[in-house]
């Protein structure tokens, strides 16, 4: 008999929110279960600190965040002390602990700049446009302290060659679900791995950790793959990326449709609650 699952992972962006019109209203139902279960919802994101913070105050979350696809992990002090986490410093409300160094992504783009750029380029205005944001929440996701997400609007030639001069670099490219992405040995499996080891440590009822991931794209990978139970869920914009996993669910419905049905599925059809 499976264990139960006692731990959640999930991406917000064509997950628990809407890719195009930031709405949550189709995962409610299912983050209202959650919580009633008293089952941790650890939230995965290539956003920021700033961002994130909201969405756990909406959301009435007080569990640790893994921020900018896997460069961070952020524990609340409210629930946390700064002894339990090894080499945490804080910031603001949270400890933080560190899992890579800054990428300079403006250098990287140096011979690319006619065909990317980056968030930290942007004005507000342009940010806004392209991810439909409001002025302030533009200002949140360019409040980074990690990393800079790449718009690309070149070519899948000029972005091969991107990829590889990256790759020579060390530097690894992902494809979230409408920006790129890098990272230098820390992406959102790592993340994730570290944070569970963190956790067993913390908080020993939870030993042993049985978890699932929910994400929709291809930087969602590595969190999928180092979980007991994944799911991936549809997007309006692009294919499944492929991936296999023993306890894999995709869902039919897009974003938080789609959420709740993978919830659903593993909670209530496969019973693993």
């Amino acid at each position: 008999m499976k264990k139960p699952i006692n731990i959640v992972f999930s991406d917000i962006d064509g997950c628990l929110l809407d890719h195009h019109n930031y709405q949550d209203k189709a995962a409610q139902a299912a983050l209202t279960w959650l919580q009633k279960g008293h089952f941790p919802l650890v939230l995965v994101s290539s956003k920021t600190l700033s961002e994130m913070t909201e969405l756990q105050r909406k959301w009435q979350l007080d569990t640790p965040m893994i921020i900018e696809n896997g460069s961070a992990i952020a524990f609340p002090k409210s629930h946390y002390s700064e002894k339990q986490i090894e080499q945490a410093y804080s910031h603001g409300n949270y400890w933080l602990r560190a899992l890579t160094e800054k990428i300079d992504t403006v250098a990287l783009l140096e011979n690319f700049q006619h065909c990317a750029k980056t968030f930290s380029q942007m004005d507000i205005e342009q940010l806004m446009a392209l991810t439909d944001l409001e002025a302030e929440q533009a200002r949140q996701a360019q409040d980074r302290l990690f990393s800079d997400p790449i718009y690309w609007s070149g070519s899948p030639q000029q972005l091969a060659q991107f990829k590889q001069h990256c790759h020579q670099l060390g530097i690894k490219v992902n494809q979230g679900g409408r920006f790129i992405h890098l990272d230098n040995g820390a992406d959102k499996g790592y993340a994730v791995n570290k944070l569970i080891e963190l956790l067993t440590q913390i908080q020993p009822q939870l030993n042993p950790i049985c978890s699932l991931a929910l994400g929709d794209g291809e930087n969602d990978l590595p969190m999928l793959k180092v979980c007991d139970f994944a799911a991936q869920i549809a997007s309006p914009s692009h294919h499944f990326p492929s991936f296999s996993h023993p306890n894999l669910f995709r869902s039919q419905q897009y974003g938080p449709a789609g959420w709740f049905e993978a919830i659903e599925y593993f909670f209530s059809r496969r019973q693993l609650a």
